[in-house]
């Protein structure tokens, strides 16, 4: 799922390395590609409002998100007697629509126990992960040699309030934030997760679309072999 903005091949060479893979380790993999938010024939400012308005939501306000209404609706064109694995892959405010859509879709689907769902973020804003989602998370930014070159992942907030002892409150600044979270040493910022070609290739030859890939297939063979053992 794309961001705000965004030229419609933008993330074409994921999508299609991903798949790649997938099908080699032997799993049967098919993928859309989605602008909950529009490509960038729409206008940036509205856009921009309404991932504004998603960002913020609390997990109990998922079904007000336009974005997550719009992907889940595209989703389940089709697909509504799905079983099986889904994950969910959004790029900065697509991220955002990723764990909205993903959690309506469950709420949604009268046997969960037949559908599992992975999320990842990549490059998105903060916004809080559902609690029953959290576990399932993955959250990529930029940051692995010390710098934070990705200023869209400064946006937003995992914080929450929650019971501290006695009667007191305290406010949690990650209740919730995605279970996984890392920060991959890339070249360039927010728009370039996805390059594959130089000056976007390290000097031992990896591309970071490479880095970005093996570090996805890596969380995701993890999680699906947890799931396989609940």
């Amino acid at each position: 799922m794309c961001g705000m903005a965004t030229s419609p091949d933008f993330m074409e060479d994921f999508r299609y390395e991903l798949s790649r893979r997938m099908i080699k380790a032997g799993l049967s993999a098919t993928s859309q590609l989605l602008f909950p938010y529009g490509d960038w024939s729409r206008k940036a400012a509205a856009q921009m409002l309404e991932i504004t308005h998603d960002t913020a939501l609390g997990p109990k306000q998922f079904a007000r998100s336009v974005g997550g209404r719009r992907a889940a609706q595209e989703v389940s064109r089709g697909h509504a007697a799905f079983r099986g694995i889904r994950v969910f892959i959004g790029h900065s405010g697509g991220g955002v629509a990723a764990a909205h859509a993903s959690r309506l879709l469950l709420q949604n689907h009268a046997e969960k126990d037949d559908l599992r769902h992975f999320i990842i973020q990549i490059g998105s804003p903060k916004c809080a992960v559902h609690p029953e989602d959290q576990r399932d998370t993955l959250y990529i930014r930029f940051g692995g040699d010390g710098r934070r070159t990705d200023p869209v992942t400064r946006m937003g907030s995992w914080g929450g309030w929650e019971k501290a002892a006695g009667r007191w409150w305290r406010w949690n600044p990650e209740k919730y934030a995605p279970a996984s979270r890392v920060q991959l040493s890339l070249i360039g910022g927010h728009a370039d997760y996805f390059r594959r070609h130089d000056p976007f290739v390290s000097g031992e030859g990896v591309s970071n679309l490479e880095i970005m890939t093996d570090c996805i297939q890596r969380w995701l063979k993890e999680r699906m072999n947890a799931a396989a053992m609940l």
